[in-house]
């Protein structure tokens, strides 16, 4: 790089302008106003508005054609952020390009062209202080300097307070690096450390360049200050002396970055400092050190730079000469002890990059004193003082910014006395509980949610009376003492209140940022606080951001005030006049450029009558008018109010905590062509940020999403869809609800384009990379139209997506860079952000010139009717959502296949633990340490790995991941209560294998004594047979064992260890009823036994439904309804009690209800005592125990809304359960004691004995008999065991790979239900899925598991395959483990005991055969017949295998494959209680229950009170529209107002069959139809479902005996299927969509 030392002048006038401005100063102000074009601006009168009037002629940027383009061209591009703002491109530049080169200072260069300090200065002595604020804010974007004193044409200097109020700036100074946080303050009351720049006398180099240099790196190298090398830098300036110019520099935190660790601000004074005496004294007081630039030292500079004292303890000289007299003249002042040799900075011997560094240091050192430097640390607000003494203007004095001032800081005062919550109670009540009250109310009357024992008119009329009662209540509260003073603020004239609106706002936002600020460094978290959340604290940080919200107190939060006072007042019968003016002055704020709130974000409401009201008045302030209606979509916190803001310079909030709420209007003006051709305004909508995090909820809806998309849409002419990223897919499922919801409200015609922006996407070949993607989207989107609009009938209409909203994948998107160019805070916006921006607003303009605009009373009328139709939605279409409900199902299936792999795993687990158990010698207790440790530090893993693949799994660039992103949370703790369900269950089983080993231990050490003296009698047998002369042949040696075995098994007896099971299971069920043992205490001395107990048929009365604290009373009562009920139903039904057994009448529906609900848990109960008789453990006390605690939990879900658990029901369930289970634990303990008794055992082995006893007789290598031997009866039994063991979860795993559809996901197992129902055509069938869901699933599946197995496989069944794979896996390990020790065992006992150990994990081998090896003579002759046996001992036991009866098999596997595939596809179990649909949702821990499609309600019984037809409307259409009851629930007077009313027609009942529905959502949607496979059902067996529920059938369903055909294609479309005769085949919403990434 160039030395500093070149040719660069900074020019300067000789005059001293540091007083009264000269004549000359102002002639030639005037001449520069004049001609720029300005004069008719000044002083102060050119305002925001004008500035941001839209011309489609001026939004390109084209050079200037004359000297009055010339500031407009800056404002231009500095409203859009440009940095190329002070870049003057004027048509003379080419021609005049040569002259430039050779003479800087020509006349016909500098013809066209001024200095841009010149420019600023004019533009800034025009513009009114609030175009002042936005044009320093857009300098700061920037990276620009900005004026703090100016001269006046025709006064003092003047100091630019106000305009600096608006400026907000976030930071993290390095001391805050470690804690993660940050700083966001008000610039204008900021204290920093202030360092000046001066210059003195002519330097040979650019003093603003080298402080460009020293304040910013190399990448971007900014140039904060205008210098010399710029674009018309090296021009004379003509008005900009003696001007100060500032920024602030503010560090990110990062050493590598920063090159200042602190913020501070930075001051340089333009023009030679001896001209401007008050500038220097003013920057001498206020500066915390001040570097002069100097390269001639005389007494004339001594005199003016040390005269002062002030001034010298701060001064720092900065010398760039190689003049050897000025070094000399520097160390004469350094011995005078004027100046301190480390005050002086010289470029002497050093390079560019050295001195930089110099001074760099310096300012370090500086700042690293401390609390010297915090004290003489000062804001711009503090600086007044020093502003005063150097006879400066303060632009604050002025009588109207004052008086507006004053105002502000009175309110503020009542803010900060008070606090921000209690104002916003007690001052802004209007918009607190009562309206969110009101809100609630007006969407109730239209969506009737919650409808009860009322009908509509009622229920509506209701309604009414309580709103007008809450806005009574608030009427009668009057307006507030604050919005009293605020509203006489904006009644003042027009620029008063202009001023007065900008002050209050700016004071209000700089105090909530200083509360935010200050509770920021109260509350802030460690990281690794925050990563010790549980799940379940994570889940409710949403509700904690929410209340982010009502810490803060803006501008809007007065004006919300305000038109909310206005909507309430609008019912009461008489208006104060002042309020009635609120429109006409929100009118005014419209058009003076402020926004006003459209949709009130909190509450999701719009205040109809006030918004109206405003616009009405716009209307008849500007006369008839026509505008465009521009709104912009996106994700929260993806740039949508900044893009507005640079595009049409709007004033939306953004930044920390400033994001949107709801949705606010502002209107741009339009001029020019735009006003001839197009429209008067443009109403800018700004909306809040989709998917926001604190509106989320857990169960996937996110109502205020689908409102806010729809009200959008339907009120504007143009969207712009906003992402952070290359693909649309983050935004499908919005655009997929809009297209519904329009469809659905047939709001279409207005049609809306819709430009899809990428932002953040820098890249020069987005556009052409993403080409197939803009494709594949337009495909997608026109397909979603489809479907939808089948859904709703209206597929003759709409067939693609650019039927509803005008869409051109090719034109349509629009690809931008990232906003900064470089680290915040010292980035600027980069130049590709502001050009593209600006391309889009021209195609937007274009778009406007092709199209008819609306007047604002038909924006209105279109308004209000969207907005009925908003509130008469429903949006929760978490299910209907056809792409949800494809992203749901693939996610079920994700589930089911990473739950079946924890499973697995940890069933393999168990396997493992339980043969460890089986084959330990040691201590168990010790064992049983070490493999919880295993189990628990397993599972965790396991876990871990899982919720990382799920992590995976929703972060893949898929089209469908982000679909189902609100269920993320939903699945991790799925798996995290999974994870401890199996941890809690292996211990248990492993708690029951040592159980049952300690058992075994004790049989077998009574089997070992019996081996022993077997032996010992063999062993003397052996001995006297020895001594005999002749040799036994094999039938002597067979005479001679019978006749010793039958003497020695007569001399061995054996006597099981009796239990009481009865005893037992009594004792832990008055340990487990402590606490209510009298109902207990009782049964059990009513003379019979818990078995006894158990064997009567199981009743439910009145008692067990009664609550435990029920008074005398209501127990009357009881008794007296259920009185009346029994003769009731005995009138009612007389005629069939021949056919019908009585006591069905004795019951009500309630008690059958309870009943049917307790035989299920009673049911459930009983299958988990059955898998532990399966498993054959040996019975210990521990089994009683935690069968209480299976009830327990089954009881737990039992208790509920429509029945609560007492103590009398929870004793008799638990005594018919217990009673039971001890007659089957008995059997076990029975078969378990036959099995292992030692006599019986013994007898088992007299076979081995024999072969054994032979074996040694002919003292001859026997190494084939007993390997054989060893095969047969130890290797064989082990293996058949391990298999079974392990069969049943192969059997699983084999149906996961071979891709059995109807078993991947539930929803996929109802279209196979459903197909296999109607290929039996049988209403008992249909009853038995209907009434008992659960059960008929679980048969169905066991069936298709039975199938699966039985096919076959190359004449082979598939059982037989997966059990030879199983088979050989367990072979091959034999073999290897034979293979790695037949070399190393040099006895046959060591390589036994080898042996044992190596499989003790896999096998359990009998300990007692590795006891005896007499016979074992050559122990490598043994292992080589042993590796022969073990194929052909595979063959055996596969012939074996073929034999089997797989049914049976099944049936027997401890591990039942059925059962375990059900555990995966098994919804909670709880049906809907109208039509008996059950529940979507596959696991326990989802909220309430809902189902994607509802049945017609008369299959659940339900029917019309008067005529007793079967109903045939969808839940979701008459579940809340109209009332629903229970029979055995209605009083006489409710029946007597019934009765009235269905006689007259006023309303219709439903009765009910079952529990009331408040556990379940269904939505209000009284367009929602029927599937048409359930509307076939109910024509098909229409008579029975009647006779069955004794009521009439359903009329007028004729046209529901549909064609199979269509309920095909109908159940294809709905569950992403395709229908064959063999099943069904898995396909997608859209095909290929696998394959696509959007």
């Amino acid at each position: 790089m160039d030395n500093l030392d070149i040719d660069e002048y900074e020019d300067c006038t000789e005059e001293n302008r540091g007083g009264e401005a000269s004549t000359d100063y102002w002639d030639a102000f005037k001449q520069l106003l004049k001609t720029l074009g300005l004069w008719e601006f000044y002083p102060n009168k050119l305002s925001l508005n004008k500035v941001k009037e839209i011309n489609i002629e001026t939004v390109e940027d084209k050079k200037s054609t004359s000297t009055t383009d010339i500031p407009w061209h800056f404002l231009r591009l500095l409203m859009k952020a440009n940095s190329n703002a002070r870049t003057q491109d004027t048509s003379e530049d080419e021609t005049l390009q040569d002259d430039s080169n050779n003479s800087p200072q020509s006349p016909n260069a500098t013809a066209m062209s001024f200095h841009p300090l010149d420019i600023i200065s004019a533009i800034f002595v025009c513009a009114d202080t609030i175009l002042q604020q936005e044009l320093i804010l857009r300098m700061s974007l920037c990276q620009f300097a900005f004026p703090i004193v100016m001269l006046s044409p025709e006064g003092r200097p003047t100091f630019l307070l106000h305009p600096m109020r608006s400026l907000v700036r976030r930071y993290r100074p390095q001391s805050m690096r470690d804690r993660a946080g940050f700083i966001e303050e008000c610039m204008a009351t900021s204290s920093l450390p202030t360092f000046a720049f001066v210059r003195f006398g002519d330097c040979s180099s650019s003093k603003s360049k080298l402080i460009n240099q020293v304040f910013s790196n190399s990448q971007p190298r900014l140039d904060y200050f205008v210098h010399h090398g710029m674009s018309c830098g090296d021009r004379s300036r003509r008005v900009s002396d003696g001007l100060i110019e500032m920024i602030w520099y503010l560090p990110s935190g990062s050493k590598d970055i920063d090159i200042i660790p602190e913020a501070v601000a930075v001051m340089n004074l333009r023009g030679d400092a001896q001209n401007f005496p008050e500038h220097v004294q003013f920057l001498g007081k206020i500066a915390t050190a001040l570097f002069v630039f100097i390269e001639h030292l005389n007494e004339q500079a001594e005199a003016f730079l040390f005269s002062n004292p002030q001034i010298q303890q701060k001064l720092f000289l900065i010398i760039n000469s190689q003049v050897s007299q000025i070094y000399l003249h520097s160390e004469r002042l350094i011995e005078a002890k004027l100046i301190a040799k480390d005050r002086i900075l010289t470029k002497h011997r050093k390079n560019k990059a050295h001195f930089l560094r110099t001074i760099q240091s310096k300012l370090i050192e500086i700042l690293r004193k401390g609390a010297e430097v915090k004290e003489e640390a000062q804001s711009l607000q503090t600086m007044l003082p020093a502003v005063k003494a150097s006879k400066f203007l303060i632009d604050e004095d002025n009588n109207v910014i004052s008086e507006a001032w004053g105002k502000s800081e009175e309110i503020l005062r009542v803010i900060g006395s008070e606090g921000i919550k209690m104002i916003r109670e007690r001052e802004l009540y209007f918009q607190g509980e009562t309206w969110k009250k009101i809100s609630g109310i007006d969407k109730e009357m239209c969506q009737l949610k919650s409808l009860s024992d009322a009908n509509v008119s009622d229920y509506v009329g209701q309604l009414q009376r309580e709103r007008e009662g809450l806005c009574r209540e608030l009427a009668l509260r009057g307006m507030s003492n604050l919005m009293r003073q605020i509203i006489l603020g904006l009644q003042t004239m027009r620029n008063q209140r202009k001023l007065f609106l900008n002050c209050l706002r700016h004071a209000l936002d700089s105090n909530s940022l200083t509360v935010s600020h200050r509770n920021r460094m109260l509350n802030l978290e460690t990281e690794e606080q925050v990563e010790s959340q549980s799940i379940q604290e994570q889940l409710t940080e949403p509700s904690k951001n929410l209340l982010d919200r009502f810490q803060s107190l803006g501008l809007e939060h007065f004006l919300r005030e305000m038109g909310l006072i206005y909507e309430v007042f609008q019912i009461q019968p008489s208006v104060p006049s002042d309020i009635k003016e609120f429109p006409s002055l929100a009118a005014d704020m419209m058009l003076e450029g402020f926004p006003i709130e459209l949709m009130d974000g909190d509450v999701s409401n719009i205040p109809m009558e006030w918004v109206t009201s405003v616009l009405m008045e716009v209307d008849k302030k500007v006369g008839p008018c026509h505008i465009f209606v521009l709104s912009v979509l996106g994700l929260q916190s993806t740039g949508k109010s900044t893009l507005l803001n640079v595009m049409f310079g709007c004033q939306f909030a953004v930044g920390c905590g400033r994001c949107s709420s709801g949705v606010y209007m502002q209107l741009i003006r339009t001029t020019g062509t735009m006003k001839e051709k197009a429209c008067d305004f443009i109403l800018i909508l700004d909306t809040e940020g989709l998917r926001a995090q604190e509106r989320s909820s857990l169960d996937g809806r996110n109502e205020q999403d689908n409102e806010l998309a729809t009200l959008v849409a339907g009120l504007s002419d143009l969207i712009i869809i906003n992402m952070s990223t290359e693909t649309a897919s983050e935004m499908k499922d919005i655009l997929q609800i809009v297209v519904h919801a329009l469809i659905r409200m047939k709001v279409v015609g207005k049609r809306p384009n819709c430009q899809f922006v990428h932002q953040k996407v820098g890249d020069v070949s987005a556009c052409q990379k993403n080409m197939r993607s803009h494709k594949s989207l337009h495909q997608e989107l026109d397909a979603l139209t489809k479907i939808v609009a089948k859904t709703e009938g209206q597929d003759h209409k709409f067939s693609k997506f650019s039927d509803i909203l005008d869409y051109d994948s090719k034109k349509n998107n629009w690809y931008i860079p990232g906003l900064w160019c470089g680290t915040p805070p010292m980035a600027l916006v980069s130049m590709g952000y502001s050009q593209t921006v600006t391309e889009l607003k021209h195609k937007i303009l274009q778009h406007f010139l092709n199209r008819k605009p609306s007047t604002i009373p038909e924006f209105i009328h279109w308004m209000t009717s969207t907005w009925n139709a908003v509130k008469h939605e429903n949006f929760i279409f978490s299910f209907r959502n056809s792409l949800v409900t494809d992203a749901y199902n693939r996610l079920s299936e994700k589930y089911s296949d990473l739950e079946w792999k924890l499973r697995s795993e940890v069933h393999s687990c168990l396997q493992e633990a339980i043969c460890q158990i089986a084959n330990c010698e040691g201590d168990l207790q010790k064992l049983r340490e070490t493999l919880d440790m295993k189990v628990t530090k397993m599972i965790s893993e396991e876990k871990s790995q899982i919720l990382d693949e799920m992590e995976k799994y929703f972060k893949e660039d898929t089209n469908q991941a982000h679909l189902i992103e609100n269920f993320k949370a939903e699945t991790a703790v799925g798996f995290d209560s999974l994870s401890r369900e199996l941890e809690t269950r292996t211990k248990m089983r492993c708690e029951e294998a040592l159980n049952r080993q300690r058992d075994l231990n004790k049989v077998n050490h009574i089997l070992s004594s019996f081996s022993e003296r077997i032996q010992a009698a063999i062993d003397r047998l052996l001995d006297d047979l020895k001594l005999k002369s002749t040799e036994q042949g094999d039938s002597e040696l067979s005479e001679t064992f019978e006749k010793f075995w039958r003497e020695v098994m007569a001399s061995v007896h054996f006597q099981p260890i009796a239990v009481n099971i009865e005893g037992d299971m009594e004792k832990s069920l008055r340990e487990n009823t402590r606490k209510q043992g009298r109902i207990l205490t009782m049964k059990l001395t009513s003379g019979k036994s818990l078995v006894e107990l158990s064997n009567v048929e199981w009743k439910i009365t009145e008692q067990h439904l009664e609550t435990n604290k029920t008074s005398f009373f209501e127990m009357f009562k009881g008794k007296i309804r259920a009185a009346y009920s029994l003769i009731r139903s005995f009138h009612q039904n007389r005629e069939n009690l021949e056919d019908e057994n009585m006591a069905q009448w004795v019951e009500s529906a309630r008690l059958l209800e309870a009943k049917k609900k307790t035989l299920q848990l009673i049911s459930q109960c009983d299958d988990y005592v059955e898998e532990i008789v399966k498993r054959g453990e040996s019975y210990n006390l521990f089994l009683c125990h935690e069968l209480l605690r299976e009830v327990d939990r089954n009881l737990q879900t039992l208790d509920g809304v429509t029945l609560k658990v007492n103590e009398l029901l929870s004793t008799d369930v638990k005594i018919h359960v217990c009673g039971k289970a001890i007659q089957r634990f008995q059997e076990m303990h029975d078969r378990f004691c036959d099995k292992h008794n030692p006599v019986k055992r013994l007898e088992n082995e007299k076979s081995y004995y024999f072969t054994m006893f032979k074996s040694i007789y002919s003292e001859k290598d026997q190494s084939e008999t007993c390997a054989r031997l060893f095969c047969d009866s130890c290797l064989k039994p082990a293996l058949l065991e391990a298999l079974k063991q392990q069969l049943g979860s192969a059997i699983v795993d084999h149906l996961k790979k071979e891709q059995k559809i109807e078993l991947k996901s539930r929803r996929n197992l109802q279209v196979g239900i459903m197909l296999y129902l109607k290929k039996l055509n049988s209403f008992d069938k249909y009853c038995e899925y209907i009434e008992q869901t659960r059960r008929f699933e679980q048969v169905w599946v066991k069936e298709q598991v039975l199938n699966h197995c039985k096919g076959l496989n190359n004449n082979k069944s598939t059982f037989y395959c997966i059990a030879k794979e199983v088979l050989q896996q367990k072979i091959d390990k034999i073999k290897t483990t034979v293979d790695c020790i037949k070399s190393s065992a040099d006895t046959i006992q060591s390589f036994l005991n080898e042996f044992k150990q190596r499989l003790e994990e896999h096998l359990v081998l009998p300990k007692e055969k590795f006891e005896n090896t007499r016979a074992f003579k050559n122990a490598p002759s043994f292992v080589i017949k042993l590796n022969e046996f073990i194929p052909a001992l595979g063959t055996c036991l596969l012939q074996d295998i073929e034999k089997w009866d797989v049914e049976q098999t099944l049936v027997n596997l401890p591990n039942d494959p059925s059962k375990e595939l059900y555990k995966l596809l098994a919804g909670c179990g709880n049906r809907c209680p109208l039509c008996r649909v059950p529940c979507d949702h596959t696991n326990n821990t989802h909220g309430k229950h809902s189902a994607t499609c509802h049945w017609p309600q008369g299959i659940g019984g339900c029917h019309w009170r008067r005529s007793k037809e079967l109903v045939t409307d969808s839940c979701t259409a008459t579940a809340t529209a109209i009332y629903l009851y229970q029979k055995d629930k209605e009083h006489w007077w409710q029946r007597f107002i019934r009765n009235i009313e269905e006689l007259l027609s006023i309303a219709c009942y439903i009765e009910m069959q079952c529990e009331e529905h408040s556990s379940w959502n269904i939505p209000l949607n009284p367009e929602a139809g029927v599937p048409s496979y359930w509307k076939w059902v109910l024509y098909t067996y229409n008579k029975e479902f009647a006779e069955k529920y004794k009521v009439n059938p359903a009329r007028n369903i004729s046209n529901w005996n549909i064609p199979w055909e269509k309920i095909v294609s109908e159940l294809e479309a709905e569950y992403g299927v395709k229908v064959e005769e063999t099943g069904i085949i898995q396909t997608s919403y859209y095909q290929g969509e696998q394959n696509l990434k959007l």
